[in-house]
């Protein structure tokens, strides 16, 4: 008596997140479609892995890994690639293995939209 029903879920997936005029912490690189560069400033030695923040420019991280040896650069990408999709994606550092700032190639993206909106889900997600 008075019970409300729940809306039926949908099959479709929720709408995806674009990439907000302007925004150039994500790029298309060269002509592949599946291919972008991510702008990201990283921290070492945290407590765990998240996406600290979101800019225009840049793309905040704290990592698990020490800065020693390349060892936060490799949990950075490891990170990346579990919240990008896995092993579908690739990722490699081009600039800045030993700075804090660094350019990410990432292969295997559907499109910038995606890229963004998966950034951006984690970044609200994993705290």
């Amino acid at each position: 008596a008075g019970l409300v029903k729940p809306p039926p879920k949908k099959d479709a997936p929720d709408e995806i997140t674009k990439l907000p005029a302007g925004y150039t912490c994500v790029r298309q690189t060269g002509q592949k479609q599946y291919e972008a560069s991510l702008e990201v400033m990283a921290s070492a030695s945290a407590p765990r892995n998240r996406i600290t923040g979101i800019s225009s420019h840049t793309v905040t991280l704290l990592v698990r890994g020490a800065e020693r040896a390349g060892e936060a650069n490799a949990v950075l990408v490891s990170f990346l690639r579990s919240i990008l999709g896995g092993n579908a994606i690739t990722c490699d550092i081009l600039r800045g293995h030993k700075a804090p700032v660094k350019t990410v190639r990432i292969n295997g993206v559907e499109s910038l939209d995606c890229l963004y909106h998966r950034l951006l889900m984690a970044h609200k997600f994993i705290k």
